[in-house]
């Protein structure tokens, strides 16, 4: 089984998507990930990368044909990716996390496991993370005609609001378990 995990930032995606990867002994890919490594290589940070992909669509285009050559040859793992409900769309049990906008806020700047530095989570405010997510959803439907909020595009969705990590986690098993 294929996985995709979707969700606003902050509301626990990644998190889950490892613990799923973990507990089910699948492989584990993040587009994220892949971006952050990508921005370094060139030197940029992740917000310069978001800003040139937004005038040069080939830079995504990489990451889109990564998620779906993956959903050609592989059929074990789980992907973290805004748009994987979108590429994997038809290979894939696709999972939307959703989360209060003062609990994602919360989450952001006190999360120790993140890549983001200290310096940089004291100047994110509750405003940023509302506009980054207006701006992908903006993004999603100009290149793909696809918005990624729309629950009718996922087979599960959960809201971890007031769930720890480890009962999103156990929520989420005990459903894809039934399938």
């Amino acid at each position: 089984m294929i996985i995709t995990i979707t969700g606003k930032a902050g509301s626990g995606k990644s998190t889950l998507a490892k613990s799923l990867a973990k507990r089910l002994k699948y492989k584990y890919y993040s587009i994220g990930e892949l971006q952050r490594k990508f921005a370094n290589s060139k030197g940029l940070t992740l917000e310069e990368l978001r800003e040139l992909e937004s005038k040069d669509h080939s830079i995504d285009n990489e990451f889109d044909d990564y998620q779906k050559k993956l959903g050609e040859t592989e059929k074990k793992f789980i992907m973290d990716s805004r748009f994987g409900a979108l590429f994997l769309k038809d290979v894939a049990y696709k999972i939307f996390i959703d989360c209060s906008d003062d609990e994602r806020y919360k989450r952001i700047i006190t999360d120790t496991t993140s890549n983001r530095s200290a310096e940089l989570k004291t100047k994110i405010t509750k405003a940023d993370i509302l506009k980054r997510d207006n701006e992908d959803r903006k993004r999603s439907k100009v290149l793909y005609n696809f918005d990624y909020f729309d629950s009718s595009n996922y087979d599960l969705i959960i809201d971890s609001t007031n769930m720890t990590p480890d009962e999103v986690v156990e929520f989420a098993l005990n459903k894809i378990l039934k399938c």
